[in-house]
């Protein structure tokens, strides 16, 4: 009757080790990316000044305004630093918040039918050099599409980017950021957006990422 019950025990704790064995160990990490003027990457492009860089502007307006000189359109590039993500890594969740901009020169409020676009940039450009004319190479795959404004003075947060920071990660070489721009660029409408470069480091763009490594 001994020998059963040892031999048995002995089972019991065979198996035991091979389940932990097998057991993977998965780490959580969460990296939030909100840069200031110094560590910013973004900059406003607009189709009346096609040769102006607005690389330090703390405005980053989508606007589809007639103006004097006609049809005025803006878009807005931003690029975060996601170097520091594994190229293992697996990505839960990506958020991205864009606040409205309590001092913006042009006008002071959302209004019309404001929906907007979310890209990925697929070539290389600068803050300090990026105009209407040497815009970068976009693509359409996982492109996101925000709800216009409810109002006039809505912060955009929590904005499901997924998909889109899965390819920034799976396609690292060939990723370098978010190209922001209205859905439809007729007039007239607009959304009025702070830059990583305005006063105030809260309305700063952010980026919240969660990933998992096994």
């Amino acid at each position: 009757m001994k020998k059963i019950t040892t031999a048995f025990l002995f089972l019991a704790l065979a198996i035991s080790f091979a389940s932990c064995e097998k057991e993977e160990v998965v780490l959580s990490e969460k990296i939030t990316l909100q840069p200031n003027t110094s560590e910013g990457i973004d900059a406003t492009i607009s189709s009346i000044n096609e040769t102006t860089n607005f690389g330090n502007e703390s405005d980053a307006s989508l606007l589809a305004i007639n103006s004097n000189t006609g049809l005025t359109v803006t878009r807005f590039l931003i690029n975060f630093d996601i170097s520091s993500i594994p190229e293992n890594a697996i990505i839960t969740n990506a958020s991205l918040s864009l606040y409205f901009n309590d001092d913006a020169k042009i006008t002071g409020k959302h209004f019309g039918d404001n929906y907007f676009v979310i890209k990925r940039i697929i070539s290389e450009w600068t803050e300090e050099s990026i105009t209407w004319r040497n815009q970068p190479l976009l693509s359409n795959t996982n492109q996101t599409t925000v709800q216009k404004s409810a109002l006039e003075n809505q912060d955009f947060t929590n904005i499901n980017v997924t998909n889109l920071v899965k390819d920034m990660v799976f396609y690292k070489s060939k990723s370098f950021g978010f190209h922001i721009r209205l859905q439809l660029e007729t007039a007239s409408k607009a959304l009025i957006l702070a830059s990583s470069d305005h006063a105030n480091a809260a309305k700063h763009p952010k980026l919240e990422i969660e990933y998992i490594l096994k």
